[in-house]
């Protein structure tokens, strides 16, 4: 019950914050009618509120509506005020009636003809008092100021980072229109809209740069023409913004001098007399803007900025795909190809014994006269003699002569010869043989090969879609929390990588008055995007400053080893490594060679040096595992085999998967339990097809993972594990070395093997 009512007052309250909100949204539409339908041109024609109900959104037409006759019914009488209003109401009566029709009522050529066709048709009441050059200019002007306010509205929706330059283009004429609106408003000859067009000047030069202050500027000057004619203050805001932008990085202080100056400056060059109130009016706005608090100035700021240039991924990643995945196929099909040609190698190359026997006929007994009676009449007891013979001969016996029965002893006049023929002819035989299983050995190693390839290739090309994506809005939402601490991104990033983390990199402009504290953009990025992320990295380049940060990880590996050698060698036969992907996950790699010593050594560091360049360069574990295999198979006609053992440690969130491919169990101890991962598959070196032994399990903080070589497990894991419990306070490096020493200790079947303990415990990271 509570939930319940708890859950309908955060509703009630959504609800009325939703209320006030659009009711503050219908006054502003409102206000800013009326004040655009007072925006007065040369010779008294105010045609902008007829654009203002033309451009506004639909939602908010009644309260546009009524602001424009509220505005122009003040100078009903004697400005033409009646015309001004016939031409609204037809407005408004057109967007009434052609509202259900979308793809008209929303068309921008469409909005912009309703001022031009009302103001045209109401244009003969006005064709005394006014010349027809005039008429016809504010006809045009209405249709152009509709366009205006139609783009700064749409732009509305993500004001937060920024405009683009047409949009920003677009939203200071806007504001020059509503500027004009309040130009007759003043206090002993010092003008309201005069003060504020310093103070934009100033709001855009900080946070937009040059180019936006020069456009305010000009629109500031285009303001002055509209409203009094002066060009002499125009050309002093055109001086202001030129010259005020160029000043940003320098801080507020300089940039109100910059623009005192430029008012100086620009009273000497029109009529070079000095005007107080002009002075009166910068010092006004100066004041203002150096006594503006930041986050205020920042939010004003995102609408005199430009928006950030945002990164995104583009189809090209669909192009490498299919790619890849025809090379995969192809390997594939020439996989397959190697194989069924070497199905038929074999077949056609392959030694048949039983030309053994007729070769030896041909050589041993040329000649003889008794030949055709042992091959024909007796040639069963000859192949029997034959066979014998070479047995013998396999055997390795001293004298292979002993083993021919008596009966071929007697019967054969060249008895010497013939076995020293037969012998011949055999290890002929042995030699073909042999080149032959080693050759189908190597289209084996071959094949094996081109289907790990190709297995990569199609792991690679199922990834690379979703590898890496851009999120705009995450960019968006980074750009706007930096501005609110006075940081102006010109570009921004935001790159989510397969595993959904996430990496920022901003390009932004310098400013001295700024102080670039990384522990404030952290909190802001984080507030922003509701994640984690590590210290930012700050590079400064010029005139710009590069800011880069990474998702966090929730954990970190705190890792401890210790290695003994068998019979005092001074080589270990085990090798292993540590190494994080980038993209936030942590390997223990462990390999055992076959045996002791140097030739031990020299596989496991192979076997691991491969495994771990093979991670490093993203290809998947299964593929790594096909492509080693082949090396191991293809290294030596000597057999070499390893054993090989890998931890995955996710550390954002825990997740572990322990790999096997004939490696030694290993001891996992989670809260209060300790389990163990086994496998049951060969080590890596023997045969052609191999894999992996695969456990899965999620650690929490404190969780220790053990992995070992076979050297440590000769007399089973009941010890170790209760090792393991009776040292959960110990630093990974001390249970490494304590359960190493002790597995040395334990060894009962006095067989020495190499001893390589590896402790890995999970820790919590600390901000």
């Amino acid at each position: 019950m509570k939930e319940i009512t708890k859950s309908s007052g955060i509703i009630s309250k959504i609800k009325t914050g939703e209320k006030t909100a659009a009711i503050l949204s219908h006054i502003i539409f409102g206000v800013v009618s009326i004040i655009t339908s007072r925006a007065v041109m040369p010779k008294g024609l105010v045609p902008f509120g007829v654009s203002m109900v033309a451009a506004a959104p639909y939602e908010y037409l009644p309260s546009a509506a009524i602001g424009a006759f509220l505005g122009y019914f003040i100078p009903a009488v004697s400005g033409g005020g009646f015309r001004y209003i016939a031409a609204t109401i037809s407005v408004l009566f057109i967007r009434i009636l052609l509202s259900s029709y979308k793809s008209v009522s929303k068309n921008p050529i469409f909005i912009c003809s309703l001022p031009l066709l009302s103001l045209a048709a109401t244009a003969p009441v006005m064709a005394k008092s006014h010349t027809a050059p005039a008429l016809i200019s504010e006809v045009f002007l209405s249709a152009l100021a509709a366009g205006v306010m139609l783009i700064s509205f749409k732009a509305m929706t993500h004001r937060k980072a920024g405009f683009s330059a047409d949009e920003l283009s677009a939203f200071i004429i806007f504001v020059a229109i509503l500027l004009t609106g309040i130009s007759r408003i003043n206090a002993g000859g010092i003008y309201l809209y005069r003060s504020l067009c310093v103070l934009l000047v100033l709001i855009s030069a900080k946070y937009g740069g040059t180019a936006v202050s020069t456009a305010m500027g000009a629109a500031a000057a285009f303001c002055c023409l509209l409203s009094s004619g002066d060009s002499s203050i125009g050309l002093i805001f055109v001086i202001m913004g030129l010259t005020a932008g160029a000043f940003r990085s320098y801080g507020k202080w300089v940039m109100s001098f910059v623009v005192f100056t430029a008012s100086l400056i620009g009273m000497v060059l029109t009529d070079g007399v000095f005007r107080p109130s002009v002075f009166a009016e910068t010092a006004i706005a100066a004041t203002v803007f150096l006594s503006m608090p930041r986050h205020f100035g920042a939010e004003v700021g995102k609408f005199f900025s430009f928006y950030p240039k945002i990164s995104m991924q583009s189809d090209i990643r669909k192009m490498v795909k299919i790619k890849l995945l025809d090379a995969a196929d192809a390997l594939y099909d020439v996989k397959n190809t190697v194989n069924e040609v070497s199905n038929r190698l074999s077949i056609i190359n392959a030694p048949d014994f039983s030309n053994v026997t007729a070769e030896i006929e041909n050589t041993a007994c040329s000649g003889c006269r008794l030949r055709i009676h042992c091959f024909e009449t007796k040639r069963g007891d000859t192949s029997e003699a034959i066979t014998s013979l070479i047995n013998a001969y396999k055997k390795g016996e001293e004298n292979p002569y002993n083993s021919l029965p008596e009966e071929f002893k007697i019967r054969c006049l060249k008895t010497e010869n013939f076995c020293d023929n037969a012998i011949k002819v055999y290890e002929k035989y042995s030699k073909r043989l042999a080149a032959e299983n080693r050759t189908k050995e190597i289209r084996e190693v071959v094949s094996e090969q081109f289907e790990g390839i190709s297995v990569m290739l199609r792991a690679t090309a199922d990834e690379i879609v979703g590898y890496e994506r851009f999120d705009k809005g995450a960019a968006i939402a980074v750009a706007a929390a930096l501005k609110n601490i006075d940081i102006f991104a010109s570009e921004a990033v935001c790159r989510v990588d397969k595993f959904g983390r996430m990496r920022v990199k901003i390009k932004a402009t310098k400013q001295r008055d700024t102080v670039l504290n990384k522990m404030e953009i952290v909190k802001a990025i984080e507030n922003s995007l509701d994640r984690d992320f590590s210290a930012p990295v700050i590079n400064d380049v010029g005139k710009d400053v590069y800011i880069a940060l990474s998702e966090a990880p929730l954990y970190k590996v705190a890792t401890g080893v210790s290695q003994i050698t068998a019979s005092g060698n001074s080589m270990c036969g085990d090798s292993f490594r540590f190494i994080t992907d980038g993209f936030g996950r942590f390997y223990i790699v462990l390999s055992d060679g076959m045996g002791t010593g140097g030739a031990a050594a020299v596989d496991s560091a192979l076997s691991s040096a491969l495994f771990t360049r093979l991670i490093k360069s993203g290809i998947n574990l299964e593929s790594a595992l096909k492509i080693i295999n082949s090396s191991m198979l293809f290294k030596s006609t000597n057999e070499s085999t390893a054993t090989v053992d890998i931890a995955l440690i996710d550390l954002f969130n825990g997740h572990t998967e322990i790999y096997k491919a004939g490696a030694a169990p290993s001891l996992i101890k989670h809260g209060n339990r300790i389990g163990t991962a086994t496998g049951r598959s060969l080590p890596i070196g023997i045969l052609s097809d191999v894999s992996f032994d695969k456990s899965v399990i999620r650690l929490k903080e404190k969780d220790v993972v053990l992995v070992m070589s076979d050297g440590a497990t000769g007399d089973g894991l009941e010890w170790m594990k209760r090792e393991l419990e009776n040292n959960s306070e110990a630093t990974p490096q001390s249970l490494a070395e304590n359960i190493a020493l002790a597995a040395r200790r334990h060894r009962s079947d006095g067989h020495e093997d190499d001893i390589t303990v590896i402790a890995a415990v999970i820790e919590k990271t600390v901000k």
